[in-house]
């Protein structure tokens, strides 16, 4: 069996501001097991981010959280906050959306990780430089003493990010949390920095939890992969399951979320031409999920996603689905036609 690292169980992160209650996570349950990377996918505002910012406990004072996060078998949301600066960085860290706005304007990008190194070991200066000019080496920064003493707005956004990721395994930690981490970067830097982690992963065996809203990405690199809408995981499944059941269209082992995201994906194929009119207009649509995420001050009744589903019938309206297995390691939180039928009756 694999070893668990990380067990989420029931977790909610509700914040409480003054126009209502924001349900931004609503009782989500996954775990992560040693050495394997696990995707996180959804569309904007469906919760990913704040899972990851609830794990870490890096939330604004009126969030409320519940559940239970267990790393190693002990509960992170009854630890001190002196207690979960020593996981940060130590045992779990995190790479950020945006590396600029995440790195100090006013320091060299060598002084930030040099703090973040002997926050958690007890070593001299000295070997503290030494050590975060070897990890600015290692995520394939040219001139790595160089860029040490360099600024954050001196560096590239592709470089910037490399520092982060420097800064973010310079502890060796058992698990990496990356949020979002090629958003702000062109095509060819993303795949230097997938490429980059995966080497760092298999390198370091840690666990990495990969939040993205980039199918193609979760499809490169992930092993198993999470499903979230409007706070809540809809489905989860070994990647290659949910690319596999989307080449069947016929197949009813795909949340229709899951594959109404497939199917967003551009097709190459996408333009239809003729040797006649070689340049005529696009004769496809792109498909598109219609409608947008719920506001989280007002969730739906019944399932969160029948407003926008296809397959919607009055009992999705009334009842909330739970999660059902339909298959090893493959859940599902939908209701299918024997539910229907026998909630129905």
């Amino acid at each position: 069996m694999p070893e668990t690292l990380i067990k989420v169980k029931g977790l909610k992160t509700h914040i409480h501001t003054p126009e209502g209650v924001v349900r931004a996570v609503d009782g989500v349950d996954f775990e992560i097991n040693k050495g394997e990377i696990v995707g996180i996918i959804g569309e904007s505002g469906c919760g990913k981010s704040m899972t990851a910012l609830s794990i870490l406990r890096l939330l604004p004072p009126q969030a409320k959280v519940s559940g239970e996060i267990l790393y190693r078998e002990n509960d992170l949301l009854k630890y001190s906050p002196s207690q979960m600066r020593e996981i940060r960085g130590k045992g779990i860290s995190m790479i950020f959306q945006d590396p600029v706005t995440s790195l100090n304007p006013v320091f060299t990008v060598g002084n930030q990780i040099c703090e973040a190194i002997t926050l958690h070991q007890k070593i001299s200066q000295k070997a503290a430089v030494e050590k975060a000019i070897e990890m600015l080496g290692l995520c394939g920064l040219p001139s790595p003493g160089e860029q040490f003493k360099r600024y954050p707005h001196q560096l590239s956004g592709g470089m910037n990010q490399r520092v982060m990721i420097a800064m973010s395994l310079v502890t060796h930690p058992e698990i990496l949390i990356a949020d979002e981490p090629t958003t702000a970067l062109d095509v060819t830097i993303q795949a230097q920095i997938l490429d980059l982690i995966q080497h760092l992963q298999s390198k370091l065996t840690m666990s990495v939890l990969l939040i993205t809203h980039d199918l193609s990405i979760i499809s490169a690199i992930t092993k198993r992969v999470i499903v979230m809408y409007a706070g809540k995981v809809v489905e989860y499944a070994r990647t290659s399951q949910i690319f596999a059941a989307a080449k069947n269209p016929a197949a009813a082992l795909l949340h229709p979320y899951t594959r109404g995201l497939i199917n967003s994906i551009p097709n190459i194929d996408f333009t239809e031409t003729t040797p006649q009119t070689p340049l005529s207009p696009l004769s496809k649509r792109l498909n598109t999920i219609p409608g947008v995420v719920p506001n989280p001050m007002d969730i739906p009744t019944g399932c969160r996603f029948h407003p926008r589903c296809p397959n919607a019938v009055q009992v999705c309206r009334e009842v909330e689905p739970k999660i059902r297995l339909c298959g090893e390691d493959h859940g599902i939180r939908c209701i299918d036609q024997g539910d229907r039928l026998k909630t129905e009756d």
